[in-house]
């Protein structure tokens, strides 16, 4: 069984072929394989970037980096992301937002908040030393869906189900063990990421009258994730 959802979880969140069915997730306990597709995302992404910048301009690295932290998901991510900003902004009765959340067009919120955040995602990858881009966007990319996956604990998910208890807690610790190995200050990042999930999760959720869609799990891996990486720019920058 969790070989399948892991399979699942690769089919539905990232372009790997895996064999697994990506029709859609059943319920919130394929969400806890999320952290496992961006590692290694994250890590693949990374590690092409470090390689671009052995032979091209800083900016094709960078470039590298972001482009594909973004089309090996499939964008799944970011497309909620931009529609939260759309539905979630929104002045407007709870099912009007989820309406406008499902409604597959982007509006002016979508534009205009993605452009701030795709702006902080690049200028971040290129703050950070190219030779540890694949550990930090690995780091990151896990981190902010362990987060994001967490705060189902609290809040239901529409579809259903809880992610399991005892896969968080071992992925969380393995995050910690895991930036250790890359710098002691990384640790840091790991709490804020569960506290931005977390707050971003409880606005969603009166928002939308109790419960998060998947779109919203989008969402708050995408606040998550540029987060742990202007961090991680951050204390590399200040020396910590």
């Amino acid at each position: 069984m969790t070989r399948q959802r892991l399979a699942a979880a690769f089919a539905y969140f990232s372009i790997f072929p895996v064999g697994g069915q990506a029709a859609g997730p059943a319920d919130a306990r394929l969400f806890a394989y999320l952290p496992v597709v961006g590692f290694l995302i994250g890590g693949l992404a990374g590690t092409a970037a470090f390689g671009v910048s052995l032979i091209a301009p800083r900016s094709l690295s960078v470039a590298t980096g972001f482009a594909l932290s973004i089309l090996l998901t499939g964008a799944i991510h970011v497309d909620g992301f931009l529609d939260c900003c759309d539905g979630l902004i929104a002045s407007v009765p709870p099912r009007r937002r989820l309406e406008i959340i499902r409604d597959p067009h982007h509006g002016s919120f979508a534009i205009a908040y993605g452009a701030v955040a795709f702006t902080l995602w690049i200028a971040a990858i290129a703050a950070l030393p190219p030779a540890r881009l694949g550990m930090v966007l690995a780091f990151a990319a896990a981190t902010s869906r362990v987060a994001a996956v967490s705060s189902g604990l609290f809040f239901p998910y529409a579809r259903g189900g809880r992610p399991p208890v005892w896969l968080l807690l071992l992925q969380s610790l393995a995050l910690i063990g895991f930036s250790f190995v890359g710098g002691p200050w990384m640790w840091a990042c790991v709490p804020a990421a569960f506290l931005t999930s977390w707050a971003g999760a409880a606005w969603s959720a009166r928002r939308l009258d109790g419960q998060l869609v998947g779109d919203v799990y989008g969402a708050l891996i995408v606040v998550s994730e540029i987060l742990v990486l202007l961090l991680v720019a951050t204390l590399l920058h200040v020396g910590v």
